[in-house]
């Protein structure tokens, strides 16, 4: 009877053992869980330990400690985590797109693919599709290429491009040159608000298409309802371009202080008193140039 008695003592014990462990556990998987999503990773960390003392082989806190440490550029410590929750469950699709990711962050295409290669169809989702796009395109394959980013055209939110350029390049090699104003019309409709946007706008339609007219357009309109220095030095720079060089010095007088010694502002500046046969003026804004350089040099 006596045995019996501690028996059932032993395995209540134990009972409360295992659920005080994993309350232990979840308290700190969620405590690094809030810290990541807040950005603090290096404290996300300090609980993931915590949790990686008490159980080695939980595959959702390797996958968390690896992503924390590939947010901190720790890829080769990410790497070392992400392998760990791999050969827990060498299927696990979370995992699997993590390492390829990973992969291409550090280079290593051949891996980035082999671990891509192993994700399900079901599991594609538009990271993985940019990836492939990504992939193809630094190795020079650009119908490959083609294909995935224009999978990713259906799939994501048009501010959410973040492959334009490399798009518009694949465009170009592909001979569907047809299909570049079409989409970088759209990508403008959706982010007419966002200077950079607007400025690239304004240089695929001129690098692109020669459009210098609509460029022009588009500039404008964007300065006329809300001035920023970027698009009013993207004005100045390309009426430069096209030999208005008043047009320039006006758009030029109308940047904040903060541009006063701007580099491209004083080479755009020497190049119109160059224009314009004003050699001393030009001398002049070569030496603040000369200064200026010299300056950063210095902090470097």
């Amino acid at each position: 009877m006596k045995k019996i008695i501690l028996i059932i003592g032993l395995l209540m014990f134990l009972g409360c053992t295992s659920a005080e462990t994993k309350d232990k556990k979840e308290h700190h998987l969620i405590r690094g869980m809030n810290y990541s999503k807040a950005g603090k990773y290096s404290k996300a960390i300090e609980e993931y330990q915590e949790f990686y003392k008490i159980d080695k082989k939980d595959p959702v806190l390797l996958r968390e400690m690896g992503l924390a440490y590939a947010h901190l550029r720790e890829y080769d410590i990410a790497e070392k985590y992400y392998l760990e929750a791999f050969e827990v469950d060498p299927k696990d699709q979370v995992t699997l797109t993590n390492l390829s990711i990973l992969y291409y962050k550090m280079n290593n295409f051949e891996e980035s693919e082999r671990y891509l290669g192993m994700i399900s169809n079901d599991s594609m989702d538009y990271r993985l599709f940019l990836l492939k796009g990504y992939i193809s395109y630094d190795e020079q394959k650009y119908e490959e290429s083609y294909q995935s980013f224009h999978a990713v055209l259906n799939m994501i939110e048009v501010e959410d491009y973040t492959f334009v350029k490399k798009y518009v390049d694949i465009l170009q090699r592909t001979n569907r040159t047809n299909e570049i104003y079409p989409f970088i019309y759209s990508v403008y409709q959706a982010q007419k608000d966002n200077p950079e946007a607007v400025i690239d706008y304004s240089v695929f339609l001129i690098d692109v298409f020669n459009d210098y007219e609509g460029a022009f357009k588009a500039l404008k309109t964007y300065n006329a309802q809300q001035k920023n220095d970027h698009v009013i030095l993207e004005l100045a720079k390309r009426s430069f371009e096209v030999g208005k060089l008043e047009d320039s010095e006006t758009y030029l007088k109308l940047l904040t202080d903060a541009y006063k010694y701007d580099v491209r502002v004083l080479r755009l500046k020497r190049d119109i008193a160059l224009k314009k046969g004003n050699k001393e003026e030009a001398d002049k804004y070569s030496k603040v140039l000369e200064k200026v350089s010299d300056l950063k040099n210095e902090k470097h």
